[in-house]
């Protein structure tokens, strides 16, 4: 049922806890500036109730199996969440019309992908994101989104190392959903993980010491 006007409430779903099914595959659970940085947002076209089976923008395309209609937040789907849960609290957002499973294919290999979704029914369920590179699963997502403003990031980014993300199937048994802020990131330019970070941020402290030391001993 579209959620344009909905008031029906539906007994929460308890899935498997969220998080990443793979070493070599991390989940970025919120839309930090670091995330908004290194990833392209692949903005909604056309005109709202209208449906579309594939969004470019020129460097990608994304192909669903299922046809989505657009709507907007709040006259078309009626809620969202805010920031920093979600990028934006009115986003285009695009609806299965019904449908409890949709594969996105991208025309190009991916480093990083990330979505927002929000299940139709108001209440707690279970949405599971799985991302593929080819045949072979890379990761898995599983977070309880409610359906009352509390839309969530379905995020990953692959290592190095690990073949880059090809489709990802978004699924929920609540029934039909939406997602909105599709982000990606091509090829070998994904988010660094953590560790990586850390390791980079003493390399350069340790570096700047270095200096430093050597500046005191010339003087």
């Amino acid at each position: 049922m579209k959620r344009r006007g909905s008031a029906l409430f539906f007994l929460a779903i308890a899935l498997a806890a969220p998080g990443a099914s793979r070493a070599d595959f991390l989940t970025i659970p919120n839309p930090d500036a670091a995330y908004l940085a290194s990833t392209t947002k692949l903005e909604v076209t056309g005109d709202q109730f209208s449906t579309l089976t594939s969004l470019s923008d020129g460097a990608l395309t994304v192909q669903f199996s299922t046809a989505m209609e657009i709507l907007d937040v709040p006259d078309g789907w009626t809620t969202w969440s805010s920031p920093p849960q979600s990028e934006s609290d009115t986003p285009r957002v695009l609806w299965t019309q019904g449908p409890s499973q949709v594969t996105l294919n991208f025309s190009s290999g991916l480093s990083t992908f990330g979505f927002e979704a929000q299940p139709d029914a108001f209440g707690a369920f279970g949405i599971t994101a799985t991302f593929y590179s080819g045949a072979d699963e890379v990761g898995s997502i599983t977070r309880d989104v409610d359906g009352n403003s509390g839309a969530l990031l379905f995020a990953g980014t692959v290592t190095a190392g690990t073949g880059p993300i090809s489709r990802v199937v978004v699924s929920t048994a609540a029934g039909g959903f939406a997602i909105a802020q599709l982000r990606y990131a091509i090829g070998g330019t994904a988010v660094p993980e953590p560790s990586a970070v850390l390791l980079m941020a003493t390399g350069l402290i340790g570096a700047g010491l270095v200096r430093l030391r050597r500046r005191v001993r010339l003087a």
